[in-house]
């Protein structure tokens, strides 16, 4: 579920993060109830549910 309030906390979070504190994310997929409206990472990301992982690793 979204949460408008977290769009005004991600400055803070991510200032929190560059001074050196660690900060835990859910993994997150789309789905067909709602999508992320705002900004969660520090890079550039897309949410999708496309696989990235090799079934065949060891």
């Amino acid at each position: 579920m979204y949460n408008d309030y977290m769009a005004g906390k991600y400055e803070i979070l991510m200032n929190y993060v560059k001074e050196g504190g660690n900060l835990i994310v859910q993994y997150n997929t789309n789905n067909f109830i709602s999508n992320v409206k705002s900004k969660i990472s520090p890079y550039p990301l897309t949410i999708s549910r496309n696989r990235v992982t090799d079934a065949k690793a060891k």
